[in-house]
């Protein structure tokens, strides 16, 4: 037994503005809670953990925060109120103020479950909760004439695991231990004490380890608390990990540059994790981190904060939208209407050099598939392990590619794009219809190679999901066009080549799609990635454009995760970027041009871009260099009868 949990015969609280949830179980796998009105039965629902347990950093963190930022989550979320302690008295106490926190808070139509204890050890969601525990670390370290005793941080699971009480000399490491440094002082067998700071955790982990380091302390600067996470290989698995906060660190690494001989106890202490998110599977996941990493960003811009319980709320924005579409995509496989074809299947994609190096997958179409009218792409990045900490750190540009038929090793016509989010996984699936025509002409013996990139290591699952929704037209050829570049030196616009095309008359429609995301902001406008670039697409005097408000908006991509955008990851994640988001797959944008271009032609379509309706001229910063780029691939699409022959191919010149 992990937790203390010998305490179910208190008198339960329990807060509930949800129906239908109380039950008396017969089934062991049940996700049960003991409430005052008997146990409640979360089994097949959406539900979002949140524990309160004094003992916890993170936890006395997010309770800082306003109950109240839950008003307004989802409908079908059940926010289960746990309380914690070392004993049944504090998690009697715990419960009592988390009855007075709900009922201060005011909350209406949001399902809020308060229990009186955590579950029994031995049941489902006791279980559960373990398995996604939060391992703390007791530390007590005393010296001539000094001690202390603190309640740090363990690590994501990259370190050792451990029972018990480890007692340690502790020293200093005596450098910031960044580019695999040497220590000052001897750690072999001891615990390092290394302030944070410069490099990655994991880069000081390793450095400490490597010289035979048997625990490594790091002291928190001004930064907020946080697991310590990172990828790290076995090597980091030889020495117990703990993050102190400043304030008592600072005290240790004082006593230790007097020339103090300290001595450390640390004992491993685990709790239940502050925030998990359950799918109505019974599945769970844990979060990135809460409270936001960055809320002094935000005040810098005249933002306020984001509160803890805004974030936990969007955990529940999240699942819910994740339980819809694996619902609709369930149901929609059930039905016998979508043709589901893999392309890869948790297969490892990693370029870590840049190079270009990529994953394929030789692809045998459907024997019909030019005769559908809907494509979806569904893919999902996964980490290397279980926990959202162990995921790669940045908002990386990844790639999906179609490869020349007649030369399989160029790869480079692109057919999906997302942007994948800081520290955490994801599944998008967007619609690609238009690019059947794409497939229909690259595709040999009803057979394409696909290629994958991405610089951060992910587990790849990908499918294509074939589906006739009783469309009339049907895309049939796909001219790819060439826009976008080096953006900001004011001669963006000027080097976008003119496109004349000729539209057929068995073309009943013409439409321009294209991928397009802003990079890079190191002018004064923070272009193009945090800028609103508005593009103008004209056919024949008509003008069509796209552009991205949610950049003009601090927290436009908080606000996204009610449509797919991964919550609570780390970095500057919340903020509107120039249309994408960390965590979020970038969405094809159509716009029919059929109207414009009446008639066989010639017709003439341009492109510009503008900010602020103007071509832009970045103002760089003192010693900053031009690095905005709008990164953009686009076709001109011809739409054809449904079941008509192959038209000759239209004329399209840029």
């Amino acid at each position: 037994m992990r937790f203390t949990l010998s305490v179910l015969s208190l008198t339960s609280v329990l807060l509930l503005s949800g129906c239908g949830l109380l039950s008396t179980p017969s089934d062991p796998n049940a996700l049960t809670v003991q409430t005052a009105q008997g146990n409640v039965n979360l089994s097949g629902k959406n539900v979002v953990v949140v524990s309160k347990d004094t003992r916890s950093p993170e936890g006395a963190a997010i309770w800082a925060g306003d109950l109240s930022k839950l008003q307004g989550g989802p409908a079908d979320v059940t926010y289960l109120l746990l309380p914690g302690g070392a004993t049944a008295t504090e998690i009697q106490a715990r419960a009592d103020e988390l009855r007075t926190a709900v009922t201060s808070a005011g909350l209406s139509g949001v399902n809020v479950v308060v229990a009186s204890a955590p579950p029994a050890p031995d049941s489902a969601l006791g279980k559960l909760l373990d398995q996604w525990g939060t391992d703390l670390r007791d530390v007590k370290t005393s010296w001539n004439g000094g001690s202390l005793q603190v309640i740090a941080l363990g690590d994501s699971g990259i370190g050792k695991s451990f029972t018990g009480t480890v007692a340690l000399d502790a020293v200093l490491y005596g450098n910031d231990a960044c580019g695999d440094k040497a220590p000052v002082n001897d750690v072999a067998g001891k615990a390092a004490v290394i302030l944070r700071g410069t490099c990655g955790f994991t880069d000081k982990v390793k450095a400490a380890t490597k010289r035979g380091a048997a625990a490594v302390l790091l002291i928190n600067n001004d930064s907020p608390l946080g697991v310590i996470r990172g990828a790290c290989d076995d090597t980091c698995k030889s020495a117990i990990l703990a993050l102190l906060p400043n304030k008592e660190g600072t005290q240790l690494v004082g006593a230790l540059q007097s020339g103090k001989t300290a001595r450390v106890e640390v004992t491993n202490l685990r709790v239940l994790p502050s925030v998990l998110r359950i799918s109505p599977d019974g599945t769970a996941t844990d979060t990135g981190p809460i409270p936001y990493v960055f809320n002094s960003y935000l005040e810098e811009d005249g933002v306020k904060p984001v509160d803890p319980f805004s974030s936990v709320r969007k955990e529940g924005e999240y699942l819910s939208w994740e339980t819809a579409l694996k619902t609709r995509l369930q149901n929609e496989d059930k039905s016998g209407k979508v043709t589901v074809v893999p392309v890869f299947k948790s297969q490892l994609a990693k370029d870590p050099s840049w190079r270009k190096e990529m994953i394929y997958a030789d692809v045998t179409l459907p024997a019909n598939f030019a005769q559908f009218d809907t494509l979806e792409l569904d893919r999902a990045l996964a980490c290397d392990a279980a926990r959202k900490s162990a995921c790669p750190p940045w908002d990386y540009e990844t790639n999906l590619y179609i490869c020349d038929p007649l030369d399989l090793t160029k790869c480079n016509q692109e057919l999906a794009r997302d942007i994948t989010p800081y520290w955490n996984s994801g599944r998008w699936v967007t619609d690609i219809s238009p690019l059947l025509a794409v497939l229909r002409e690259k595709a040999v013996n009803g057979k394409v190679r696909l290629a994958y990139w991405t610089v951060q290591p992910y587990k790849v699952t990908m499918n294509l999901r074939f589906q006739n929704k009783g469309n009339a037209l049907i895309p049939v050829w796909a001219a790819p066009l060439k826009f976008g570049g080096a953006f900001g030196d004011g001669a963006y616009n000027t080097r976008q080549a003119p496109v004349t095309f000729e539209r057929p008359a068995w073309a009943k429609k013409v439409e321009f799609s294209t991928l397009v995301t802003g990079h890079g902001f190191n002018d004064s406008k923070s272009c193009a990635e945090f800028c609103n670039t508005v593009h103008h697409v004209t056919v024949n005097g008509n003008d069509f454009t796209l552009s991205s408000p949610v950049t003009d908006n601090p927290l436009g991509c908080f606000e996204q995760v009610k449509d797919g955008v991964v919550p609570n990851q780390s970095g500057t994640w919340v903020y509107g970027r120039n249309n994408w988001c960390p965590g979020q797959g970038v969405k094809l944008w159509n716009s029919d041009l059929s109207a414009a271009a009446t008639g066989p032609g010639p017709h003439t379509l341009t492109y510009k871009a503008l900010v602020d309706g103007q071509d832009h001229l970045s103002k760089l910063e003192d010693g900053a260099e031009r690095d905005a780029s709008i990164h953009m691939t686009s076709w001109l699409v011809y739409y054809a009868e449904r079941g008509a022959a192959l038209p000759s191919k239209p004329n399209v010149k840029q």
